[in-house]
Formats: C-alpha cells, structure tokens, sequence
C-alpha cells in the first residue's frame, strides 16, 4: 500500500504555511523578532540534539516505524520529515507565544519547599519509568518518562522483526505494533 503523502509534503502542505503565516503575521510583543528567532531557533537545536537520539533508538528497536511510501530521505533511522518536525515545532510554538505580552516583572524565586516536592516529583516519575522499561509493553511510554536511560534488556522484539499481531496507528499517527497488542 503507497501512502497518501509523504513525511515532507505534509510539512509542505500542513506545517510550513502555518510558519511562514506566524512569521508574517507575528507582532513580536514578547520580545523583538531578532530576540524571539535567536532564542526559538537555540531551542529548536536543543530539541533536535536531545530527541535525536531517543527517536532513532525508538525506532531501531521496533516500537514504531513509517509506512512504505511515506519516508523520502532518511537520516540514521529517523525520515529527514521526523528532524523537520523536531525544528518546526518550537519554531510553531515560539512564534505563537510571541504575539503575547507576558510581565516577567514579578520574582521568579521559588522556595526550597516547593522545588524538593518538585524533585520527589521527579524522581518517582523517572523511577516509573526506569520500572516500564524492562516490560515490552512498557518501553515506549517508559522511555518517555525515564529518557536518557537504556535497558540493556530486550524489548523482546527487534525492529523489522515480524509479528500476527495486527498492526494498527499510534496516537501520533505513526504506525505501532504495541499500540494494538496487549
């Protein structure tokens, strides 16, 4: 089955009008434009270098992959449209959040109370997660939780490995064998 569209048109068609409409129509009233497109375009950057990784190992390890048709150009594992998106996204986001004035006038300072709870927070979701990742069923949502961590056990399966199991989309679209198998 050849897919309807591509990564990259539908970035071209969905994604970058959306962009380049934000961009024009921006009124900058968080920062001037220079400031808001030097500050989204570090966090882009910083999001492309952070997810790199998790997403080539995601996909390298099976929990999901892109239909036949869909995937021009790849890079490592991920499609070139998977790196856009990693770009695009705080570059939506940034230029969104630039139309609106935000007082940072009040203090920023939050007590040592508050950030210890935020800690424990912290640290029982990672640990959660560290507990997903040794269940097959658990190694997406468990690396979300828990990223930066690799289990050095099996997931049981391998990418391009088989399965009767039927396949079926994520919640993100992509294609998920675990997405529909208990």
């Amino acid at each position: 089955m050849t897919a309807l569209l591509t990564y990259l048109q539908f970035h071209a068609l969905f994604v970058v009008p959306v962009l380049v409409g934000l961009a024009v129509t921006t009124p900058y009233r968080l920062a001037g434009r220079r400031t808001v497109l030097t500050a989204t375009a570090l966090l882009a950057g910083l999001a492309l270098v952070y997810t790199t990784p998790w997403d080539n190992y995601l996909i390298e390890r099976g929990v999901w992959w892109y239909g036949e048709g869909t995937v021009l150009v790849r890079g490592r594992s991920a499609p070139l449209g998977e790196y856009l998106f990693f770009v695009f996204q705080p570059f939506l986001v940034g230029l969104w959040l630039a139309r609106f004035r935000i007082d940072t006038t009040p203090s920023l300072r939050t007590p040592a109370s508050v950030r210890a709870v935020g800690l424990a927070a912290a640290t029982i979701v990672g640990a959660a997660g560290l507990l997903l990742l040794d269940r097959p069923s658990g190694l997406y949502l468990g690396s979300l939780l828990a990223w930066g961590h690799r289990s050095s056990r099996s997931s049981g399966r391998s990418a391009g490995s088989s399965s009767s199991e039927s396949d079926g989309p994520s919640p993100s679209g992509r294609w998920c064998r675990r997405c529909t198998s208990g």
